[in-house]
């Protein structure tokens, strides 16, 4: 800046002919003073400068060191609005909020940690730990499995927390299948394999899931499961036996019924299994092997109501129908909600020419709204007896 020129005395002062005096000198500070005024008037060196993310970020990991929460998640929520993919910045909210116990709210900060920075395993390993204590568990098996999958030895960091949300998603899983909320259980169970892979209970109890979904597309997953346990495990006889359940479903009748005899080497004792391969053997026709499994069945258990309705089942298809019905009316007491109890019963008392037996044993199936298949086959039949 230009300093001004000395004042000019006024003109009375002065003639046409008088000479100019000279300049009036300023006072020795004036001009520091002036200086400072127009440093102070236009931001000079005196102005604080505003600080960066950085310095703002480690001011607000000292407060939360310092145990001032609710200050240190105001820094950092004021350095996001600034910087929204601040990872750092992000995952220290995330910490903050979890010590206030905000945890849906620390859950929505590592969300968008993890959508923003897709790569950043801590962000998916904070998420997990967050979502587990907002009893978030699909979510929290989900991303520690991911965590687990970027950074495999960053798992050691969060171990005893990974430990816990498996069991806890596992527990969980079996009491939806326990309350028949099959989808559910089967999603749970299906994160808890991915997170503990070595987890052979979260593998058997998918594979039964998937088996009761009564979803054909499933059963190939049911049996990847229980061969899963089985490679784990060699000799749980239960796996072996379920393995052979979800081959006779797919219509996989040899090898339904080779799980079974494996099972049975494992645990010669189990009626149901005794059952299970008489039934294979049965839709195989080889009838006289199917017998001796039924009866060997009855004979460890002589409350198993299948392998009464199996030997009924049986002399059907050798047309001996009297002896069919003596079986299956022991299993009515043990079983009077049996579609396939009456509607065999209804086929046998209808070859005995007994048709008000095979009507009344008829309508007691279709009331038990059985499966459509069965059911216009029992109708058909009612229609044949002159219903």
């Amino acid at each position: 800046m230009r300093w001004p020129s000395a004042p000019i005395p006024p003109s009375s002062t002065l003639s046409p002919q008088t000479s100019r005096p000279s300049p009036i000198p300023w006072p020795s500070g004036w001009p520091l003073l002036l200086l400072f005024l127009l440093l102070l008037a236009f931001g000079g060196g005196c102005r604080r400068q505003p600080e960066g993310p950085e310095a703002q970020l480690e001011k607000a990991r000292q407060s939360l060191e310092a145990g001032r929460v609710d200050e240190a998640i105001g820094e950092l929520e004021t350095i996001i609005a600034q910087e929204p993919n601040h990872l750092e910045a992000r995952l220290l909210l995330g910490e903050a909020l979890g010590k206030a116990g905000r945890w849906s709210e620390a859950v929505e900060q590592y969300q968008a940690a993890t959508v923003l920075h897709p790569d950043a395993a801590e962000a998916f390993y904070g998420l997990g730990q967050a979502a587990f204590q907002a009893d978030q568990m699909e979510k929290a098996l989900t991303a520690f499995a991911q965590g687990v999958r970027l950074d495999p030895d960053g798992q050691d960091a969060y171990a005893d927390a990974i430990a816990q949300v498996a069991q806890a998603g596992l527990e969980a899983g079996e009491r939806q299948l326990e309350n028949g909320e099959i989808a559910s259980a089967i999603t749970l169970l299906q994160a808890v394999t991915r997170l503990a892979p070595d987890q052979t209970r979260a593998h058997f109890l998918l594979g039964n899931a998937l088996v009761q979904s009564g979803n054909p597309a499933n059963l190939p997953q049911a049996v990847e499961a229980y061969q899963q346990v089985l490679k784990q495990e060699p000799d749980n006889a239960a796996a072996q036996t379920n393995l052979g359940v979800a081959y006779y479903q797919m219509g996989e009748l040899d090898k339904a019924v080779a799980a079974y005899r494996d099972a049975l080497a494992l645990d010669p004792e189990d009626a149901e299994t005794h059952y299970l391969l008489g039934a294979a053997l049965l839709q195989k026709e080889q009838l006289e092997e199917a017998r001796q499994e039924f009866e060997t069945a009855l004979a460890q258990d002589a409350q198993l109501a299948p392998a009464y309705i199996g030997l009924g089942n049986l002399y059907l298809l050798q047309g001996n129908p009297k002896q069919a019905v003596a079986y299956l009316e022991q299993a009515r007491p043990l079983a009077p909600n049996s579609p396939e109890l009456y509607f065999a019963l209804g086929q046998a008392h209808a070859q005995l020419g007994q048709k008000e037996e095979a009507r009344a044993a008829l309508q007691q199936f279709l009331s038990l709204n059985p499966p459509q298949m069965w059911r216009e086959q029992g109708e058909k039949l009612l229609q044949e007896l002159g219903e």
